[in-house]
């Protein structure tokens, strides 16, 4: 059976709640943002994900009205529905984080702010940098259940 695709309406409400929130440069930017479900989880690198952001330009842009290019949100709705709502919250966000501006001003996908496996993390800990960064990052959000529990509720009710 083919993949089929449908409108997210969900993942568009959390996600313009995030961009309101902790990234109003994408609303500045206005480079249209489409949020689609798929009815096969995408996969990356071989691997199962629950979504992919994806930046469309050149001839495909054009194809789907959008002649300057669009972000699209590609949700897989399997793992989707696995996911609890704070999940649902992170997973969009750390999507959203993936849009941005290069630096020749073009639309360009963001990647990833560090690359590691946890084996070598278990065995040398945060040995650079941008290692330390992260784990004092996740330590944060971990001990800061206040804020982010504020956020999730602003984020869940709707108006």
């Amino acid at each position: 059976m083919a993949k089929e695709f449908e409108p997210a309406p969900e993942v568009q409400e959390i996600a313009e709640k995030l961009i309101e929130i902790f990234k109003p440069e994408l609303e500045d930017w206005d480079i249209p943002i489409k949020y689609i479900f798929c009815s096969e989880n995408p996969k990356k690198d071989g691997r199962e994900c629950i979504g992919l952001a994806r930046k469309v330009t050149g001839f495909h842009a054009y194809l789907a009205g959008y002649p300057d290019g669009l972000f699209v949100l590609e949700t897989g709705l399997p793992a989707y529905r696995s996911l609890t709502p704070n999940q649902k919250i992170a997973y969009v966000h750390h999507e959203l984080c993936h849009f941005g501006i290069g630096e020749m001003g073009n639309m360009a996908i963001i990647p990833h702010d560090i690359e590691e496996f946890n084996e070598v993390a278990e065995v040398h800990g945060a040995y650079f940098e941008r290692l330390q960064i992260f784990a004092d990052a996740v330590e944060k959000g971990n001990s800061d259940t206040s804020a982010r529990a504020e956020m999730i509720k602003r984020i869940l009710d709707q108006d």
